[in-house]
This record gives structure tokens, sequence and C-alpha cells, in this order.
């Protein structure tokens, strides 16, 4: 008896040696059995700064290269010209981002036609040598009639105090003037949270970033939607890991740890859907992030590699 007993613990524990290992070398085909959701052909691929993988981020080329990939929208994110003229990048000083004759650059100390001049393309690649900074007012009119949604970052970095304000309406202005307004949702961050709603209601928000995948839960989703949110944003990084999922990450055991460091919170997901709002993810790159996501019923996922996602949600569909 004692020998069928260990038998039977030796073939369990071989069993879960083996399913750990799939999940840690190819976690598709494990995951995909427990993943059959009509969500999965719902979810919007928008690509993160455009394809921010195979061009330099936040440029025209970036938006023109995940659209010819298939992605259903862009993300990128917006600061401010010295001259208050709204333009698409994602950190103001970029002297690392142009050559060597154009250093310094912070865009913040510029006119908008000074940062036009700027070459952010050729750190990237030759290829992409001359590429600029395009201003909010370009970059919609680049996407008008090719996109499904767009997402702007009103970055953290932004000032509205001190009479600044009035960039706000701005920047709703340009929104509104574009002709996209019905599919761009403004990304925002707690600090300037209250003055958009008080200065452009009638622009979608979203609030970013309201929690770690695992803690989504804790989210009071009734303020949320009583306040006007209609989108909720959730940042992935490795360092959202739950406590036990950090665990198994540092044994080796990455994939592991992420599937057990995300809870994915399906029921409060559906009861904000049901109030026709939504969530969305950034920034994905990994096959299991992906799945995980897409199981939860994420409305939509920004990836910088928005072929790989595409190519997910089509293999999963057959």
């Amino acid at each position: 008896m004692k020998k069928l007993y260990l038998i039977v613990l030796a073939a369990f524990f071989l069993l879960g040696a083996g399913l750990l290992a799939i999940l840690e070398i190819r976690p598709l085909p494990l995951l995909k059995l427990a993943c059959k959701s009509p969500e999965w052909k719902k979810t919007l691929v928008i690509g993160h700064r455009g394809a921010s993988l195979l061009a330099p981020e936040n440029t025209l080329a970036a938006f023109d290269l995940a659209l010819e990939i298939g992605a259903d929208g862009i993300e990128c994110d917006v600061l401010w010209t010295a001259d208050d003229v709204p333009v698409i990048l994602h950190h103001h000083d970029i002297s690392d981002r142009v050559p060597p004759h154009q250093r310094p650059a912070r865009v913040d100390r510029m006119t908008a036609a000074e940062a036009a001049r700027l070459d952010v393309g050729s750190w990237f690649g030759e290829s992409f040598r001359g590429e600029g900074i395009p201003t909010l007012e370009a970059g919609l009119a680049h996407l008008k009639g090719r996109v499904r949604r767009v997402y702007l970052h009103d970055k953290p970095d932004n000032v509205y105090l001190d009479g600044k304000s009035a960039r706000i309406t701005k920047f709703a202005d340009v929104i509104r003037k574009s002709g996209l307004a019905d599919l761009v949702v403004v990304m925002v961050e707690s600090d300037a949270l209250e003055l958009w709603r008080e200065l452009a209601p009638d622009i979608g928000l979203l609030q970013c970033w309201v929690g770690k995948p695992h803690q989504l839960r804790r989210v009071d989703m009734e303020k949320s939607y009583l306040g006007g949110i209609r989108h909720l944003g959730i940042y992935n990084s490795p360092n959202q890991l739950s406590g036990l999922g950090k665990w198994l990450e540092d044994r080796g055991l990455a994939n592991l740890g992420y599937l057990f460091g995300f809870w994915p919170p399906r029921e409060e997901v559906e009861r904000y859907r049901e109030k026709g709002c939504d969530y969305t993810v950034f920034t994905l790159n990994e096959e299991l992030k992906m799945i995980l996501y897409l199981k939860a019923g994420f409305n939509a996922i920004g990836t910088d590699d928005p072929a790989l996602l595409l190519r997910l949600q089509d293999r999963t569909r057959n």
C-alpha cells in the first residue's frame, strides 16, 4: 500500500512538473484551453506610441506602421511647448534622441516652430532620419478615418496651475476640431482629473492608474462612474506582481509567478462594462500577459508589438 502511495505521489509530482515546464516554455497551448471567451474577438489592439518596436515612438512613421500591421488604434503622449502648443512627445528632455548638433533639446523651453526642426528619428535608424515631432493637431489629422480609438496621455509633467489651466481648454478644443472627439480618450493622472472634469466635461477620460492587476477589486467602481469616468487604465509592469507572484518569479518561474500574481476579476470588469464603460491596459508585450488580460475581458490592450497581439488573437479563434 505504501509503495502504491509513493507511485501515485511521484506521478502527480511529475505531472505537476510537466505542466510547470509547459507553462514556462510555451504558455499559450495550456492556457488556451481555459480561455475560450467571446471577449477575445472584441479587444481593441492599440499601438503604444505607435509600433514603437519598429519605429521611433510617438512619430507619424510609428503610427503608420502600427495601422499597416492592423492595429485598431493608437496611444500617444502629449506635452506642451514653451509657447503653449500641445505636441506628441513622451518627455520634455529629448537630448538623447536628437543628433549632437541639436543638443541640448528641451521641448518645454522651445517654441513649437523650434521643436518642429528637431530630428527625432535618426537615433532609431537611418531610414527614419528627419522624422519630426508632430503637433497634437497634426497627429490627429494624420489618424482621421484610420482608427477606431485614440488614447492621448496627458503626461503628469504637464503643469495646469498658476494660470495654466487654459491649456486644458485648448487641448480639448484641438480634439473637438479634429473630428475624432467620439474616438478620443484622454488618459489623465489623478492631479489633473478634477480640472479636466470641470473644463472639458464632454471629453472622454481614462483614469490612470487605478491599481495593480491583482488589486482591481479594491477600485471603487461606483465612485469613478458617478464622477464621470468611463474608462479605467491599468499599467502593467513586473513590479506589480502579488507577493506570491513575486516569490515565484524570484525563483525562476516567471510565467507561473505572473499567473498567480494576476487574478482576473472578471465580475468587476463585466459590472463596469454593463454601464457602458471599459478597462484598458498598457503595456503588454508578452504572450502570457496578453492572454490573461484578454481572458479578463479588457476592452483594449496597448502594446509596442501589435503584430504579436494580432497573431495571438487569430490563433485563439481557431
